[in-house]
């Protein structure tokens, strides 16, 4: 029901005039919102919400009050024809030529006709004391949009002229048309609807609340939320020894860091978006290379493997706090940073067939006519040296960003990658004694020695065992600083 204190008022609902003027009889509307709008010539426009639910009735009591600062708007036709006036979503008066009085300031004005005639909305701006005139020309529009936002009293553009607030109903020309739609404390709506010679386009916006606008933060309640994630985890490299002696022609091949990661996290949000998080996770990563190294024996004897293969294995819990902002509503967009730290076993194996030329133990001193000791063989054995595992605390660092969408009030999921500069220990790598001959020697820091087996009547001259002896790897670090990058799916619940 509409009532007006001025008779003759002209009442528009969602864009489309209604037939009469006040007083007017009940208006029969679809349970929903509504944009009202009631205008008359010299009198500010009168426009509401309207909420109605199915079988209520709901009251307007539009109060139009005189203009106090008015302009003269005149219309004209180009070629003189004869069509309806509409300003501001009423229809006004006809053309040839039309003149009012008007409020001062932005006016959306088209016009319609018979078989189509008519021309899309144009912007008119009208000053204090001034005339301002606006010369149409009527084509044919052979095409009809429907443009329904959602909030209900956004306001829409079309073509880069305001046509109104709320849903507005209308014909155009067929083509590419640009429509634009904004509400205080939503993010603005900028797209292209593409319209078809005879057909309607609905044309459906729902805008994203823009949770930094104060307004938003009135009925925002701090609460409790939990999250859980879980994705792979990947790396260029851990930084360590095995990493730097993988390079150029003596790396045959090498496989990046890869393994996976999950957790959990619990947090409170402060204020809307802002958000304090503790967590934790497991992290699993494993590396693997095959490259050329040498070994040292005995007399400083080279023994070189050009198939090393050497294998790093991380594993171990994460605990992390974080702070973190989250942007929209149904599409949330998280940034966060967290630090913390990562208690990781790291399990070193190797492996490899080594060559060497070994020279003959013979001394010419006690055997001058029989000992050669430019002799030499060639020793090849393939071995193994196990090492000692190292538990280590590595401190952390990440950012990270995700992208989720809502799927209810309180439910969200999302995806998101994060990069973790870890902190790593050196960690020499060190050998595991595994015998009484090398209890002692493989206690050593950075010590990774194995015992050659002797290859029985190597030498002729005199004839007797090549004995190898002792090979020891090179020193190595078993990491460096390093960086994951940790691609995660995300679910998430507000309390």
């Amino acid at each position: 029901q509409i009532e007006s204190d001025q008779s003759g008022a002209t009442v528009v609902v969602d864009g489309q005039q209604r037939e009469g003027t006040t007083p007017l009889p009940p208006l029969g509307v679809n349970a929903g919102t509504h944009t009202v709008r009631v205008s008359k010539e010299g009198f500010e426009a009168y426009q509401e919400q309207v909420l109605v639910a199915g079988g209520q009735r709901k009251t307007v009591a539009a109060r139009l009050k005189p203009l106090s600062k008015v302009g003269r708007l005149v219309i004209k036709e180009a070629s003189g024809k004869t069509l309806d006036i509409v300003i501001d979503g009423a229809v006004v008066g006809q053309t040839p030529v039309y003149q009012a009085t008007v409020a001062v300031g932005p006016h959306s004005v088209f016009l319609r006709g018979k078989d189509k005639l008519g021309t899309p909305p144009s912007a008119a701006s009208v000053k204090e004391n001034q005339t301002s005139t606006l010369t149409l020309s009527a084509v044919e529009l052979d095409s009809e949009i429907r443009i329904e936002p959602t909030p209900t009293n956004a306001t829409v553009f079309v073509d880069s002229v305001q046509i109104g607030s709320g849903i507005w109903e209308g014909r155009l020309q067929s083509g590419t048309h640009k429509i634009e739609i904004a509400a205080e404390g939503f993010t603005p709506y900028r797209g292209d609807a593409t319209l078809t010679k005879g057909k309607k386009e609905l044309v459906k916006v729902s805008l994203e609340r823009d949770l930094s606008n104060p307004m938003w933060q009135a009925g925002f309640v701090p609460h409790i939320y939990a999250e859980a994630f879980a994705g792979l985890a990947l790396a260029p490299g851990f930084g360590g020894g095995a990493d730097s002696g993988c390079s150029g022609s003596k790396c045959k091949s090498k496989s990046l860091p890869l393994g996976f990661m999950g957790g959990v996290r619990g947090g409170y949000e402060l204020l809307r978006g802002l958000g304090v998080e503790v967590g934790f996770g497991y992290l699993y990563m494993a590396e693997k290379m095959t490259r050329t190294i040498d070994a040292i024996g005995d007399r400083n004897v080279i023994f070189t493997s050009s198939n090393y293969k050497d294998q790093t294995t991380i594993a171990g819990l994460l605990l992390m706090v974080s702070a973190s902002y989250r942007l929209l509503d149904k599409t949330p967009l998280t940034f966060r940073v967290s630090a913390g730290v990562a208690r990781l076993r790291a399990v070193f194996k190797n492996g490899g067939t080594f060559s060497g030329d070994v020279r003959n133990p013979c001394d010419p001193m006690i055997n001058p006519t029989t000992c050669d000791p430019n002799e030499t063989t060639t020793v090849t054995q393939t071995f193994s040296i196990a090492e000692e595992p190292a538990n280590i605390w590595v401190p952390f660092v990440a950012p990270e960003a995700r992208f989720g969408i809502r799927l209810a009030k309180k439910i969200s999921v999302d995806f998101g990658v994060a990069l973790f500069v870890m902190l790593a220990p050196s960690a020499v790598r060190t050998g595991k004694p595994t015998g009484d001959a090398f209890t002692n020697i493989n206690k050593s820091e950075g010590q990774r020695a194995f015992q050659l087996n002797d290859v029985p009547g190597a030498f002729q001259n005199p004839p007797s065992d090549a004995r190898p002896g002792i090979v020891n790897l090179p020193k190595e670090d078993g990491f460096g600083t390093f960086f994951g990058i940790m691609p995660t799916l995300g679910g998430r619940f507000d309390f």
